[in-house]
Order: C-alpha cells, then structure tokens, then sequence
C-alpha cells in the first residue's frame, strides 16, 4: 500500500559566505550507516509513493562550502501512520 509522499527541508549557514552544497542522505538502520540519495543536492527532498517499509526510515542532509568541514543535519524519522 502506498501512503503519498513526505518531505524534508533543511538549511545551513557556513561561516564564511562560500554557497553552500547539499547531499541527502538516509538510513535504513537506526542512523548506525547512510547512504546517500541519488540526485538530492537541493534544501529539499520530496518522497514520492512511500510505503509501509519505508517507516522508521531516517533522513539527513550534508551541508559542505569551500573552505569548511562537511556538516550533517540532525536526522529526522518518517513515521507511517493510519
């Protein structure tokens, strides 16, 4: 059963001014691995046709400039109700 679609935004400031690049990452594990998401560099990512599997699922986004260490957000969970 497909329940829609999620999504999660993200923003980051980096000392410097340098324009800031993104990578989506998730994990299937509880946060222990990532892996990243194919063409999800934006301050967004939109999941389409979620499902019940995808529940617990867990998201991140990496935020990296020139000039400064590559950052990771604070993950967030999709949750499946109903």
């Amino acid at each position: 059963t497909t329940f829609g679609s999620a999504n999660f935004t993200v923003s980051a400031t980096i000392a410097g001014g340098n324009p800031i690049s993104y990578q989506w990452q998730r994990s299937y594990d509880g946060g222990s691995s990532w892996l990243n998401v194919a063409n999800a560099t934006n301050t967004a990512i939109a999941l389409a046709g979620v499902t019940q599997s995808d529940n617990g699922t867990r998201y991140r986004a990496l935020a990296s400039a020139v000039g400064a260490s590559t950052q990771p957000s604070q993950s967030a969970t999709l949750t499946i109700t109903g």
